[in-house]
Parts: structure tokens; sequence; C-alpha cells
């Protein structure tokens, strides 16, 4: 990530926020083995990642945009998006078309309301970028996802304060740490935060979570799903459940417990001759190993380099299109072709570790 944030000049502004510096992180698979530790900056003391506040980073992102001349219009949402063959049902945009081909289903302008003021109005556009996240408002509209049925999850999170820290002997500093579930439905993180929180959660199969829910008993206002979480932690994520057995589970905008869908899908395509789609707006991968930050940077930057390059006559927009193809359809095939694999592999590794 801090490769991609130096090119626009981002990555100062990150390091001297004070986010918690990541130096690495544990891995817990085998409740029988000690867990396994990667180090980040063995080789290089700047090689440092950083656990964020994802609001905090956000902001952060928004201002270096707007210091850069960006016009940014806050709070407002995208209601409709407008096509140049409205009447065309939902088309196959797999192949970016060359000009001399019949035209694409284009994206030419969008409706937009102010959330706070309830104004609405319309604006056109030559060209456009996806970044709406899991809404993903082209991708729906033209019908290019695709859900991935073997990777349907549900993740559980809350924040805690008052926890022990997890420590490993060559890292100075605390550090993440990720424990399988014991009944092998998911896994559980620990992550601290650089305002004293920590973030604690889990993620698994949502036939086996909504199973477990449906046979557990109502007890007076007590929320299932607080119940739910508490009792994954504590019978199948021990080693978390024994950093958090002294802390507070606090209460974050009006609850405990959030919850979200963690369904993995992608799409059919990423790109139009006007348009390009990135980050969550296109696909999204199980974040047990953070994929989708280097899919949304690196997304993003595959938008602006062929966007530039076709503005610029430097290749013919279908091409320009292409590139983006190929380039998000390779690095989520590199998180999803053979998840099993990925995560099996990761194992080996850190059993030799431990042996």
């Amino acid at each position: 990530m801090r490769h991609f944030l130096r090119y626009i000049d981002a990555d100062d502004k990150f390091n001297s926020f004070g986010f918690s510096q990541k130096h690495g992180a544990a891995f817990k698979f085998n409740p029988r083995k000690r867990e396994g530790f990667t180090n980040f900056v063995s080789e290089n003391p700047n090689n440092y990642a950083w656990n964020v506040t994802r609001a905090d980073a956000d902001a952060l992102l928004l201002d270096r945009a707007r210091e850069l001349g960006v016009q940014i219009y806050e709070n407002h949402r995208v209601t409709e998006i407008q096509f140049s063959k409205p009447s065309a049902a939902k088309v196959n945009a797999t192949q970016a078309q060359n000009e001399s081909q019949e035209p694409q289903n284009l994206p030419v302008s969008v409706t937009w309301k102010n959330v706070a003021t309830g104004q609405i109005g319309t604006i056109a556009f030559d060209w456009v970028v996806d970044a709406s996240g899991r809404n993903g408002i082209i991708s729906r509209a033209l019908g290019l996802r695709k859900y991935n049925q073997s990777l349907k999850n549900i993740a559980y999170w809350g924040y805690w304060t008052g926890t022990q820290e997890y420590r490993h002997p060559a890292c100075e500093i605390q550090l993440p740490f990720f424990e399988a579930l014991h009944d092998e439905s998911g896994w559980a993180w620990f992550i601290p935060l650089h305002d004293g929180k920590v973030s604690v959660g889990i993620v698994m199969d949502e036939n086996v979570s909504k199973s477990k829910k449906a046979s557990m008993e109502k007890k007076g206002d007590e929320s299932l799903t607080l119940r739910h979480y508490l009792q994954e932690l504590s019978a199948n994520a021990t080693k978390i459940k024994s950093f958090i057995s002294q802390g507070t589970l606090m209460e974050y905008s009006g609850t405990k417990i959030r919850t979200a869908s963690d369904y993995s899908y992608s799409g059919s395509s990423y790109a139009g001759l006007n348009y390009r789609i990135v980050g969550d707006a296109g696909a999204f991968i199980d974040p047990f190993f953070s994929s989708g930050v280097h899919l949304a940077i690196s997304g993003g930057l595959s938008a602006a380099a062929t966007i530039a390059a076709a503005m610029h006559s430097e290749c013919t927009a279908a091409q320009a299109a292409d590139w983006h193809n190929q380039r998000v359809a390779t690095s989520y095939m590199r998180y999803t072709m053979r998840p099993k694999l990925c995560v099996s592999s990761a194992e080996l590794e850190l059993v030799r570790q431990v042996l």
C-alpha cells in the first residue's frame, strides 16, 4: 500500500497521523500448535504497514485529493445512472469493443441527491470511475456481478478496551493476531488500533452461523447476535478469548456488535470505453489476507493510467479498457483461483516456523 501512496505524496500523511504501526502479524491455524509469525521489518525497518481506523484513513485520502484540485461533494448520493441506450437490456460488457463495432451501452450521466438538504440534480460526464464499494452502481446496472457460491460468509465485530496485548519475541510492539476457529467454520481477528481500542471480530460460514443462532434460546432483552459473537470467541477462538478476558466491549454508534455479509464476488468486466470499475465496486474477497486494500488501490492506479492514456491518444479507448479489465481480473484471480491452496501454503510456511 505504501508504494501506491507515494505516487500521490500521501505516505508521509499516513505515517505522521499516528496510526498503530504493523510490523508483522501472527497466525494460529492449529489450536495444538504455537502460532506462526510473519515479520514485515526483518529486512527493512521502514517496511511496516498500519492498522488504520477506516474513517481516519478515508479522510486523509479525501483531503489529499482536495489538495490536488479535485472538486469534492460530500453528503451526496447517486440514486440513478443513465446509459446511452436506456431501452437496451443488460449487456455483456466482458470484452472491450473496437470503435468500429456496435457501440457499447455506456454510462452518460447520474442523478444525485444531497442527503442533507434533499436537493436533486443530474450531472453528465465523459469519463467515470465507479468506486462505490459494494453498492457497485455500474456493475449492478449492467448485470456484471458474479457471486462465489463457496465463499458466502458473515462477519461480526466489536471494539474492546483494557485487553491484553499480543507481542512476539522478535518484535518490540504489539501485533495483530489471527486465529482459525476450532470448528473450521471461519477465523477470528484481534487488531490493535492507535486510539487504545482493539478491533475483535469473527468471519464464519453464513449457513453455520444461522444454524447456531437458530439453536440459541432468547434470554430477555439480550441480543442473540451479541451472545453468538461472544460464544464463538469463547468456544472456537480461545487464544483471542484469553486476550479479551479482562477487557470491556464498548458501545459504538449505539451498538456493541456490528455485522456485515462477507460474500465474495467478481465481475465479468471492470471497464468499458468510458468507464472503469475499481475496488469493492468490482470485486470482493474474504479479507483474511487484507487483499481488498491492494485491489482497490492498484485498481485505482490502473483506472487513472488507462483513462489518461486514452485521453492523450497513447492508445485507443478500447485498448485502454481491455488493459484495465485484464489487470483487475488478474489481481482478483491471484487471490481466489486457489483460495484453499493459498491458505494451505500459508499454514505450511507458518508450521515450519514453529516446529
